[in-house]
C-alpha cells in the first residue's frame, strides 16, 4: 500500500486597489499587510517604492495614520486622525493570525500630504512570518 503526504502552504495574497496621491504624486499601492504581528491593531499598506503607509485600528474604524519616508526606519511619521474608514476581521487566519479588510479615505496635510482613497483586502502577517 501506498502512502502519500500532502503539505498544505498557507499564502495569503492580499488585494489593494485604488488611488494614492502623496505630496501630489501617485503613489502606486503594492500589498497591505496585518501589525497584529508586530504588537499594533491595523494595518500597514506598502506602496511600490518601499514607503508604508500605517493605519491604527480602534474596534472597526481608522483611529490615527502613520507613514514610513524610508522603509529602513523603525519610527515614522504620525500623521494623526487623517483617514476615515473600515478595518474589519476577515473570515479567515494564517497561522492564527486574522485577515483584515476594509478601506479609507485620505485628506492629510501634516508632514506629507496624502490624499486618495483605498480598498484593501486579505491583509495578512506578511512574507517570511512564522508563528513565535
Amino acid at each position: 500500500m501506498r502512502s502519500i503526504l500532502l503539505l498544505g502552504l498557507s499564502v495569503a495574497c492580499s488585494s489593494v486597489s485604488g488611488e494614492l496621491r502623496i505630496d501630489g504624486q501617485l503613489a502606486p499601492l503594492r500589498r497591505c499587510t496585518t501589525l497584529e504581528v508586530v504588537g499594533f491593531a491595523g494595518v500597514d499598506l506598502h506602496l511600490e517604492n518601499g514607503r508604508v503607509i500605517r493605519l491604527f485600528r480602534e474596534g472597526d474604524r481608522i483611529d490615527d495614520v502613520g507613514f514610513f519616508d524610508d522603509p529602513a526606519e523603525d519610527v515614522g511619521a504620525l500623521l494623526g486622525p487623517c483617514a476615515t474608514g473600515s478595518i474589519e476581521d476577515g473570515a479567515s487566519a494564517i497561522q492564527d493570525v486574522r485577515l483584515l479588510r476594509g478601506e479609507a479615505s485620505f485628506s492629510c496635510e501634516a508632514v506629507f500630504e496624502i490624499e486618495g482613497d483605498v480598498r484593501y483586502q486579505s491583509c495578512g502577517p506578511g512574507p517570511g512570518y512564522r508563528r513565535p
